[in-house]
C-alpha cells in the first residue's frame, strides 16, 4: 500500500495523492466495465448496476469532481485542460448512463 511506503519514507508524501487519483480512475473504469454478475470482494463498483448497487451515488460524486479536474503542463505550469476531451467524455458517459438507468428502472 502506498501509505505504508510514504509512512516508511520510501516515497514522498505527495505519492498519497497519486494513489488516491489512481484509485478513483480504477473505480471509474470498474463502474463502467462489467460483464459478470459476480462482485469481486472489496470492489463493489465492479458489480452490475442494480437498485442497491453504489454506482449511481458514486457517479453523482464523480460528476462533481470531474468538473474540477485540471490538466497542467509541468513544463510551463499552463492549464491545458481544454486540449484534452476525455474528461468531457466521461461526464457525457456518466450523465447518459444515469439518465438511462432512471428511464429503464421505472
Amino acid at each position: 500500500c502506498i501509505e505504508t511506503w510514504v509512512a516508511s519514507e520510501y516515497l514522498p508524501s505527495e505519492a498519497v495523492y497519486t494513489a488516491e487519483f489512481v484509485l478513483k480512475v480504477d473505480s471509474l473504469f470498474d463502474s463502467l466495465n462489467r460483464y459478470s454478475f459476480s462482485v469481486p470482494e472489496g470492489k463493489p463498483l465492479k458489480g452490475v448496476l442494480k437498485r442497491d448497487s453504489p454506482h449511481i451515488e458514486y457517479w453523482s460524486e464523480m460528476l462533481l469532481e470531474l468538473r474540477d479536474w485540471k490538466l497542467i503542463d509541468k513544463r510551463n505550469n499552463k492549464d491545458v485542460t481544454n486540449q484534452f476531451h476525455f474528461i468531457e467524455g466521461w461526464l457525457i458517459t456518466i450523465r447518459s448512463i444515469i439518465c438511462l438507468w432512471h428511464r429503464l428502472e421505472k
